[in-house]
């Protein structure tokens, strides 16, 4: 919001009448605002699922999900010349809410596409483990340190904050999916190396 204002300010106070100017601060107040929406629609979606959200389960096929979620992001994808990828998921299915599947899977490939490398590589998986279908997301990009793997799904943790506030992070997704998954009866996984990538999964009942 102080980004927001202080852009606001400088440009009544007459910066809007140099066109370099104007264009630049512009671009600080859009850049904000989105931020300051996406934090709105995360706390709304926190603040529901701590009501006591149910989801209204149904059996979700994994390939459509895959396909749903890599054709949205491939474009970002392409921007920054990483290959997505996805393995065939077979005639997996799962037994959760279609619309809480898809959240968990684009927050992790958005995350992949965001901290990998210009030049990398994100695959998308699923395997089945026992009576659940495990979703896989891994990324070759630079890993995440031991210390921070046990608190990545806690609500505002950052393992970089000021990367994390360039990349127009809210600190909220990890936690957001924790719910989705925990609600929807599986849980969420992270695996990491510093220098050699992530992978996060999200583990749920086989339908």
């Amino acid at each position: 919001m102080a980004a927001i204002v202080g852009a606001a300010e400088t440009l009544d106070a007459g910066a809007s009448e140099d066109a370099q100017l104007r264009r630049s601060f512009l671009d600080i107040l859009l850049r904000h605002a989105q931020r300051l929406a996406q934090l709105t629609t995360d706390l709304l979606d926190i603040a529901r699922l701590e009501a006591g959200y149910r989801p209204r389960t149904e059996s979700v096929p994994i390939a459509e999900v895959i396909e749903t979620v890599t054709a949205s992001l491939r474009s970002r994808a392409d921007e920054r010349r990483i290959s997505l990828v996805s393995q065939s998921a077979g005639h997996f299915a799962v037994q959760a809410e279609r619309a809480a599947v898809e959240q968990i899977l684009t927050n992790f490939v958005e995350n992949a596409v965001k901290y990998t490398p210009e030049g990398g590589r994100i695959s998308v998986q699923a395997l089945r483990k026992k009576d659940m279908i495990a979703l896989e997301v891994e990324d070759n990009g630079p890993g995440i340190a031991a210390e921070h793997l046990p608190r990545l799904f806690e609500r505002f943790y950052r393992v970089d904050n000021a990367r994390s506030r360039e990349l127009g992070g809210t600190g909220l997704g990890l936690a957001i999916v924790k719910h989705l998954a925990l609600a929807n009866g599986g849980d969420v996984r992270v695996e990491s190396t510093v220098g050699q990538g992530s992978k996060f999964s999200v583990l749920l009942p086989s339908a």
